[in-house]
């Protein structure tokens, strides 16, 4: 039995939702981590590799670059008014998640306006050869920043190829896929 959710693991625990099972793949916009109860943690490992930033380095350069990024639209004309204010008034925190395989911070913006700094970002990152990152909101309030393609759908991928199951062998439930 594997769980694939946005859920974060302490949450799951809670609610008791991970008795039972094999492997617990926690894959929502916020949290990222493989629990395998069998002691696999080679799968944890590869995951961590393959969907974190590539080096302390980078992940430095991108810190950097959202804060240059929020910096400079506070003070465009071009961003509308609002968000402008909002970038002022509200401190930057830039939390890292996932022992740092995704930054994120958090702004009282619509979903609309935070994608107007997703926008902003992607830009960037592209300018500076970063497209491997990739921008995002969710939540109420939340914007990050974490490897591209990184999502429940392929973490079901990701532990259907490591365990060899096909998808006629696939039972899935849940809001995506």
């Amino acid at each position: 039995v594997v769980i694939v959710s946005g859920q974060s693991l302490d949450d799951l625990r809670k609610r008791g939702a991970v008795a039972g099972a094999d492997i617990v793949y926690t894959a929502g916009g916020s949290n990222k981590a493989v629990i395998a109860p069998d002691g696999n943690a080679a799968l944890d490992d590869e995951y961590r590799r393959a969907n974190g930033f590539r080096s302390p380095e980078e992940a430095a350069a991108v810190r950097a670059l959202i804060f240059q990024v929020v910096e400079a639209m506070k003070s465009d004309e071009k961003v509308e008014a609002g968000i402008r204010d909002v970038l002022k008034a509200e401190p930057l925190v830039i939390e890292d998640r996932d022992s740092g395989a995704q930054m994120a911070f958090k702004y009282p913006l619509s979903p609309e306006d935070r994608f107007v700094i997703v926008q902003r970002i992607d830009q960037a990152l592209e300018a500076r050869g970063l497209q491997i990152y990739e921008a995002g909101e969710s939540g109420k309030s939340t914007v990050s920043v974490q490897r591209a393609g990184v999502d429940k759908e392929n973490a079901l991928l990701d532990i259907m190829a490591h365990y060899g199951v096909g998808r006629d062998d696939l039972l899935y439930f849940g809001d995506e896929f």
